[in-house]
């Protein structure tokens, strides 16, 4: 990344409001432009790009978010920009914030949203005093920054196949950021229209979470989507993508939750029988278990979702599973749920995985916050 303060582009105003001394270094009225006490830098995610810095008084930023650099431009013309409600098509995002005199001893974060993934992009901000004078800093910051890749495809080996395992990763917008806090993670298996020849990726499709993903929507874990070459799942390549999330990213050991769809819901109960330590929760969706296995489930969180007139897999499958995990003694440390929703059709995680599809419409169900409720769920 490159800084340059010869380019006035972006424009973000923060105004600190005229209130008491901070602390014996800091007056929020000054003459004269601001001055950054600390940065100012850029973080970027995959659709989010974050302005972070410290100033010396109140002011108002100006911040410009370019698709191309916009060689040298003054403070002047920055802040015109800004203000302008003419069109640029050369402008991706613009604002203009202020900021209380109460935040000028903490970092200030300003983040521009609803940025394209995986390509450069031209920032510009600029400070103006906002308390006794107005004036602009002689130039605008200028950046130059990278937007991050919203799911790029890693690589495991796994022995139980043995063969290199293609796998998505989705890693929420405050990792790409440089957070070094631990995150919960959410493993998700394709169902058999999902599956791919060795080599290619075939899950941003039908409805799928990694599909979900892939249309901007943001969610608090890390993704990861292991690619299959046959219908159905082999359980212990599955642990070793758990074994691979949890040795190569900061993932919260604690919080690693298990989701499918069809012929992966079914993998996704296959595999929590076997490997029930591993998993705080369970979404199968569309899927069926081995009943005779379900005690092995009640020290987690377990959710299914199916259709009632489903022909491809029988209602049945997620009935029986969850009806035997609530008849066991001793028995749940939660309560398995079970939704069913009236609709013909095989692919109910199409609503279960996005609150604003249109399926909602089709069933007398209110859309469900599935990811509010795995939130929730801990070992």
């Amino acid at each position: 990344m490159k800084i340059r303060k010869d380019l006035p582009i972006v424009i973000l105003a923060l105004l600190f409001s005229c209130g008491e001394k901070i602390s014996s270094t800091i007056k929020c009225e000054q003459n004269g432009p601001p001055v950054f006490a600390s940065g100012p830098e850029v973080k970027t995610g995959s659709s989010s790009l974050d302005f972070v810095f410290k100033l010396n008084q109140t002011a108002k930023i100006y911040y410009v978010v370019y698709k191309s650099d916009q060689g040298s431009i003054t403070s002047q013309q920055l802040k015109d920009e800004v203000l302008s409600s003419a069109a640029n098509s050369q402008v991706l995002v613009k604002e203009v914030v202020e900021v209380a005199c109460a935040d000028l001893e903490e970092d200030v974060i300003i983040t521009a949203s609803g940025l394209p993934e995986n390509t450069s992009v031209y920032a510009y901000m600029v400070a103006e005093s906002n308390s006794l004078d107005e004036v602009l800093q002689d130039a605008p910051t200028f950046f130059e920054a990278q937007m991050k890749e919203r799911q790029p495809v890693e690589t495991f080996h796994s022995d139980a196949e043995n063969r290199d395992v293609l796998y998505l990763v989705y890693r929420p917008e405050e990792l790409l950021k440089g957070s070094e806090e631990t995150f919960p993670a959410i493993i998700f298996l394709g169902g058999n229209g999902e599956t791919s020849t060795q080599g290619q990726i075939n899950l941003i499709r039908n409805g799928t979470l990694p599909e979900y993903l892939s249309k901007g929507n943001d969610i608090p874990f890390i993704v990861f989507s292991p690619q299959h070459i046959v219908n159905n799942w082999n359980v212990d390549m599955v642990n070793e993508m758990v074994e691979e999330a949890k040795s190569k990213y900061p993932v919260d050991v604690d919080r690693i939750h298990l989701t499918g769809i069809s012929g992966g819901g079914i993998g996704a109960w296959n595999y929590a029988v076997k490997y029930p330590e591993q998993l705080a929760s369970l979404v199968p969706i569309s899927g069926d278990g081995q009943d005779n296995k379900a005690c092995n489930l009640v020290n987690m969180a377990v959710w299914a979702f199916h259709n009632d007139g489903d022909g491809l897999v029988a209602t049945s499958g997620s009935i029986n599973m969850v009806n035997a995990i609530n008849a066991c003694n001793p028995g749940p440390k939660v309560e398995a749920k079970l939704t069913i929703f009236e609709d013909a059709g095989h692919n109910a995680w199409r609503r279960v995985y996005d609150i604003n599809s249109s399926e909602w419409s089709k069933t007398t169900i209110q859309p469900i916050d599935i990811y509010a409720w795995i939130s929730e769920q801990s070992k």
